[in-house]
């Protein structure tokens, strides 16, 4: 990380080596992006948070909305950059190979991290514990994540001593998760991909994307035709149309296995959101990743900062034009959302590119960075953190002093409830010390995160 004077003079920009070098604004981006998930899924746990705060079911968007459809485009941003260096250091089979293990991955992580034990049925044990009782499902996703965390845990040692014993971490932690998936009940039923997660979305947008760009590489007509495609899958699953997808607007394409004449416990369950808008902003990000190769004629920073303004620009208004035929909805990924939030995330990184890589304003981003280049391990850290919370509720009566309640109404002990006008006659509350808490708290994961990082730890899919 350059250490570069803020009063340094701006460069010449025809000078800018990034196009060679490792482009920080990125890293930095991704960084922002990963604190504002955080902060925005803590948040909302806040008694009276403001509205722009809180997710847009209708017809708009907030900002809680931006974040999601953010990190589909920053992954997609990332890839030819990444791509172009395997493919320099190793074959197509190796990079088909990590292409197929890391989305594997995610999708599992998705699937372990939204599932939510509502009991936990051990094999041989009976519990009757009341209080054990309560804190099993939350111990459970606690222990979950960590032996995610150790499973997929990387650490730089040289050491045949170290290896081993990374080695045994990594199988021990996935026997246990694979116990952990045994004793799991919801409903009596076993664990099941109910829904993708966050994590496990990403995956699917991240397969079918790279093979797209594994096939058509930087040619930017075909990346643009995938980009239409994927969007029109989008819009022929909310028509209803039965040429591919039937059913009302809404019904998932759902593919459920069978053997012997019995169902699977795994169910693929696919929308037009997953395999079609969704995957459609992380493609749009490929695209738009391409001009940071060094061959790109976008090499050049003038250049590439008025690509990046045109790029945005055409986006946005894209997103006006198609926000009539289904509004602007990140739960149902509407067009225009994906568009919107395409749009915003370029511009969040060209300000962070003029910030960092041309005018060299550096010396703050050790505050993000880790966590941009480090983030699943920082968007983990964070439940593991209100799972312990979480068991702190379940042991404290009546669930009001434990760290995870500031901010909620049941914490007002705490000064949660800031009155406004005559103190006799109580108008509203506001919620400054809940949101005051999700920017400590978010702030804090990823400080952590760096400080874990800087000792070698991180988690390498």
């Amino acid at each position: 990380m350059s250490t570069a004077q803020a009063t340094a003079p701006p460069p010449d920009l025809a000078a800018d080596k990034a196009s060679s070098e490792r482009i920080l604004s990125l890293d930095v981006t991704r960084g922002l992006i990963i604190l504002l998930m955080i902060f925005v899924n803590d948040v909302s746990s806040t008694h009276n948070v403001f509205p722009f705060l809180k997710h847009f079911y209708g017809n708009g968007m907030m900002l809680p909305d931006i974040v999601f459809g953010a990190f589909l485009f920053i992954v997609g941003m990332s890839m030819p950059l990444a791509f172009s260096k395997r493919l320099n250091n190793g074959s197509i089979l190796q990079l088909l190979t990590h292409i197929l293990s890391r989305s594997f991955s995610l999708i599992l992580l998705g699937v372990l991290t939204v599932a939510g034990p509502a009991t936990v049925k051990f094999h041989f044990i009976t519990v009757e514990n009341e209080t054990l009782l309560k804190i099993l499902p939350y111990l459970w996703s606690f222990v979950t994540y960590t032996c995610v965390l150790l499973a997929w845990h990387h650490v730089n040692t040289s050491t045949k001593r170290g290896k081993v014993i990374s080695l045994t971490i990594r199988i021990v932690a996935g026997i246990t998760i694979l116990y952990l998936m045994t004793i799991y009940r919801r409903d009596d039923l076993p664990i099941q991909p109910r829904w993708w997660g966050i994590l496990g979305l990403i995956g699917w947008a991240y397969l079918l994307c790279a093979l797209i760009y594994l096939i058509v590489r930087n040619n930017p007509y075909f990346l643009a035709t995938a980009v239409i495609a994927l969007y029109a899958v989008y819009v022929l699953f909310r028509t209803g149309d039965n040429f591919l997808f039937s059913g009302a607007p809404g019904t998932p394409l759902s593919w459920t296995p069978h053997w012997n004449g019995e169902p699977l416990w795994l169910s693929f369950r696919f929308t037009g959101e997953t395999i079609g808008s969704q995957a459609a902003i992380t493609m749009t990000g490929i695209l738009f990743g391409t001009a940071f190769l060094k061959n790109s004629k976008y090499s050049d920073p003038v250049k590439r900062i008025t690509h990046a303004l045109v790029f945005a620009l055409v986006l946005a208004l894209l997103g006006l034009a198609c926000q009539p035929i289904y509004g602007i909805n990140k739960p149902t990924a509407t067009l225009s959302w994906c568009l919107y939030c395409s749009a915003i995330t370029i511009v969040i990184w060209l300000f962070m590119y003029l910030l960092i890589d041309i005018y060299k304003y550096q010396k703050w981003t050790f505050l993000v960075g880790p966590a941009g280049s480090n983030p699943l391990f920082a968007y983990m850290l964070a439940p593991i953190l209100y799972k312990l919370f979480g068991i702190c509720d379940k042991l404290t009566s009546p669930n009001a002093y434990s760290p995870f309640s500031l901010g909620r109404e049941i914490a007002h002990w705490f000064g949660n409830d800031v009155l406004l006008g005559n103190p006799d006659n109580l108008i509203f509350t506001q919620p400054y010390i809940g949101i005051t808490k999700s920017i400590v708290y978010a702030l804090f994961v990823v400080a952590l995160t760096g400080v874990i990082a800087k000792r070698g730890f991180r988690i390498k899919l």
